[in-house]
C-alpha cells in the first residue's frame, strides 16, 4: 500500500483511506491517479466523467468523488506539489461542476414528472444559480460553505416547481450520508435572508436593490456571478436573463460617482466583524482555548479582502478594471493604478497566501469549517509541519503577516474615510478637499470654482480630487473656473481631465476678479469681461438663477476650527461668492458645532 504524507496530518484522510481501500472501483487507483497530476479544471472534468461511468446514484457519486478530490488535494498540498492557486481553483471548479450536475438531476426529475419551468407568459425559463463570496471570486477554501442565490425571470405559472428544484439541489449537495456531504449550501444572502422567498425574481430583485439594498449587500454582490442554470430554456433567453441580472447588479454595487460614503459603511461593517471576532477570542480564552481567527481576527483574511473592496466599491463605477472578483488580482490592479503602495500590496499578497494556506491546513485535519488557530504549541507545530516549516518559523511569519495587514488596513481607514459630518479641525488637508468637493457636487452645480491647489496632497487624495473634477465635467453645460494662484497645478489637472481646452474648462483670473465678474452677471452678458463671458458660457440663463448651484471650494482656513461642515444652500453659495473672499460670507456655509449633533454619533 502506498505511503501517503497526509496520513500523518489528517484524520479525514485516514478515515476515507480506509473506506476506499475496500472498493474495487473508484478506490485507491483512482486516488493515486488524481494525486499524480496537477488538478486543473480539465483534469477534474475528465476524472468526474470517468467516475460517473461507475453508475452510482447521484448522491453517492457526488460525495465519493468529492472525497477523492479532497484527499488528492490534501496529499498534493502536504507534499508541496500543489500551489495555493491549484487548491483554490480545484475546489471552486468542483463546486461549479457539482452545482451544475445537481441542477441537471433536479431538472430531469421534474421533466420526468411531465413538468417544466415556464414564466408567467408560458415561455420556458431557467433558474439561475449565482455563486457569491469566495465561490464567486474563485477562491473557495477546502471545507467551505457555498453561498448561493437562486434567480428566475419571474415566479412563473407554477412557483413551486422552482422551489422544488432549489430544495432538491440543496439535498443533493448538503445532506450528510455515510459518504459525507458535497458542500454545505447557504442561501441567506438572498433578499430578506431566511424570511425572504427562496427564489428571487428579476423584477423583485431590481426593486429590492433600488429601495432596500443595504451597504453590506453591495460588498456581498461584488463577487456574485452566475455559475449554473437548469438548462430547460433556449440558450438565448437564458443568456438574456443573465444579462438583465447583471444590469441590475452592476449599478447597485458600483455607483457612477466616487462613492466615499461607502467607506463609512465598510468601516462599520468591519467594526462589527472585528468586535464579534474579539468576543469569540475572549470566550475561547476563558475556556482555555485562546488563539486567533485567521479569517476574522485582527490582521486576518477579511481585512485583506476589505483593503481591495474599499477601492472597488468606491471607484469601480468609474474604473471598470477594478471590478475584479479575485482578491489577489484586485490588489495587483490597485498597485498598477497607484491606489495602493506597491510594497504594501506585496506584503498583503504574501500575508494572504500564508493565511489561506494556514486556513486550509486547519480544515484538512477534520474536514471542518474552522478558522481557529489555538495558542496550543502542539497545534502550531502540526500546522507548521503541514506547511513545510518549523513551528518557530511559522509563528514568526504569521505574526509579521498579521502586523503588516493590520497596519495597512488601519492606515487605509484613517486616510480614506470621510464621514458625512465632521469637524474641520479634525480633517487632514486631503480629507478636507475631498469633503468640500463632495458637498459641493451634491447640489449638482453648473459652475465650480477651484481656488485650492491639489499639489501637495497625498497621492490617493489627489487622485480622488481629480476624479471628482473629471466626473463633474461629464455632463454638458458644466464649467470649472481655476484661480490664477494654482497655475502651477493646472498642467497636471489638464493631463488628468483630458479635456482642458476643449471648450468646457476655462482658466480665469484671481478670485477677487472672479467675484467681481460674478456680481456683474446680474446684468446683460455684454457687461461681463471677455474672460468671464468665456468661462460662464453655456451656464447662463436669466439673472443670478442662471448659475444655480455655484459652489466655491474654499480653503479650510476660511472656516472656524470648531465648525461642522454642511452643504450650503444655493442661495448662500451665490451670496458668498458675490461678496468675494475675505468676507464673512463663507461662515454662512456652515453652523457652529454647538448646534450640531455630536460628530461621533454619525
Amino acid at each position: 500500500m502506498t505511503n501517503y504524507a497526509a496520513d500523518r496530518h489528517s484524520a479525514f484522510f485516514r478515515r476515507n483511506l480506509q473506506a476506499i481501500g475496500t472498493r474495487t472501483e473508484g478506490g485507491l487507483s483512482s486516488l493515486d491517479a488524481l494525486i499524480g497530476i496537477p488538478l486543473t479544471p480539465v483534469a477534474i472534468d475528465e476524472a468526474w466523467v470517468r467516475h460517473q461511468m461507475l453508475g452510482q446514484p447521484p448522491e453517492v457519486a457526488l460525495r465519493r468523488f468529492r472525497n477523492l478530490l479532497m484527499m488528492a488535494l490534501i496529499e498534493r498540498d502536504v507534499r508541496g506539489e500543489a500551489p495555493l492557486e491549484e487548491v483554490l481553483g480545484a475546489i471552486t471548479h468542483w463546486a461549479e461542476v457539482s452545482v451544475r450536475h445537481a441542477l441537471q438531476v433536479a431538472a430531469t426529475e421534474l421533466q420526468e414528472q411531465g413538468r417544466t419551468l415556464l414564466d408567467s407568459r408560458g415561455r420556458p425559463q431557467d433558474m439561475l444559480v449565482v455563486g457569491m463570496g469566495k465561490l464567486g471570486g474563485g477562491e473557495l477554501n477546502v471545507s467551505s460553505d457555498i453561498d448561493l442565490i437562486y434567480v428566475a425571470r419571474d415566479a412563473g405559472e407554477e412557483p413551486r416547481y422552482l422551489e422544488r428544484i432549489a430544495r432538491r439541489l440543496g439535498q443533493l449537495l448538503s445532506n450528510v450520508t455515510a459518504d459525507g456531504f458535497v458542500f454545505r449550501v447557504d442561501t441567506r444572502l438572498r433578499p430578506y435572508g431566511d424570511v425572504g422567498p427562496l427564489i428571487a425574481t428579476l423584477p423583485a430583485l431590481g426593486s429590492y436593490f433600488h429601495e432596500q439594498g443595504r451597504e453590506w449587500e453591495r460588498f456581498a454582490w461584488l463577487k456574485g456571478r452566475v455559475i449554473a442554470h437548469t438548462g430547460l430554456a433556449p440558450f438565448d433567453s437564458t443568456r438574456g436573463d443573465e444579462q438583465q441580472l447583471m444590469q441590475q447588479v452592476v449599478p447597485f454595487v458600483f455607483r457612477p460617482y466616487l462613492d466615499f460614503p461607502a467607506f463609512t459603511a465598510l468601516a462599520k461593517l468591519h467594526d462589527m466583524i472585528r468586535t464579534e471576532a474579539g468576543k469569540t477570542e475572549s470566550r475561547r480564552a476563558r475556556s482555555d482555548n485562546a488563539g486567533f481567527d485567521v479569517k476574522l481576527g485582527r490582521g486576518g483574511i477579511r481585512e485583506i479582502e476589505f483593503c481591495a473592496q474599499m477601492f472597488q466599491i468606491v471607484r469601480g463605477g468609474q474604473d471598470p478594471s477594478l471590478r475584479e472578483r479575485s482578491t489577489p488580482k484586485a490588489l495587483q490592479r490597485l498597485a498598477r493604478r497607484r491606489l495602493l503602495d506597491e510594497s504594501d500590496v506585496e506584503q498583503l499578497l504574501s500575508a494572504w497566501r500564508l493565511l489561506r494556506r494556514t486556513e486550509h491546513a486547519l480544515q484538512y485535519q477534520e474536514d471542518a469549517q474552522t478558522h481557529w488557530l489555538s495558542d496550543d504549541a502542539a497545534q502550531h507545530a502540526a500546522i507548521a509541519a503541514m506547511l513545510g516549516m518549523s513551528a518557530s518559523e511559522f509563528d514568526a511569519r504569521l505574526n509579521d503577516a498579521r502586523n503588516h495587514v493590520a497596519r495597512v488596513f488601519d492606515e487605509l481607514l484613517a486616510r480614506l474615510d470621510v464621514p458625512p459630518r465632521v469637524r474641520v479641525k479634525d480633517l487632514s488637508r486631503g480629507q478636507g478637499v475631498k469633503l468640500r468637493l463632495v458637498l459641493a457636487l451634491a447640489h449638482r452645480p453648473e459652475l465650480l470654482i477651484l481656488d485650492e491647489p491639489t499639489s501637495g496632497l497625498d497621492p490617493v487624495a489627489r487622485l480622488d480630487v481629480l476624479d471628482v473634477l473629471r466626473d463633474f465635467l461629464v455632463e454638458e453645460g458644466r464649467t470649472i473656473l481655476f484661480s490664477t494662484h494654482i497655475t502651477s497645478d493646472l498642467e497636471q489637472i489638464a493631463d488628468h481631465l483630458h479635456i482642458i481646452g476643449a471648450g468646457r474648462t476655462r482658466f480665469a483670473g484671481p478670485l477677487t476678479d472672479l467675484a467681481e465678474q460674478w456680481a456683474m452677471a446680474r446684468g446683460p452678458v455684454s457687461a461681463l469681461t471677455p474672460a468671464a463671458e468665456a468661462a460662464l458660457a453655456g451656464t447662463r440663463r436669466n439673472g443670478v438663477g442662471a448659475f444655480s448651484g455655484l459652489i466655491r471650494v474654499s480653503d479650510t482656513a476660511a472656516f472656524g476650527p470648531d465648525v461642522v461642515v454642511e452643504p450650503p444652500s444655493i442661495e448662500e453659495a451665490v451670496a458668498a461668492m458675490t461678496r468675494g473672499p475675505g468676507s464673512d460670507g463663507l461662515a454662512r456655509h456652515s453652523r457652529p458645532a454647538a448646534s450640531a449633533a455630536p460628530a461621533q454619533e454619525h
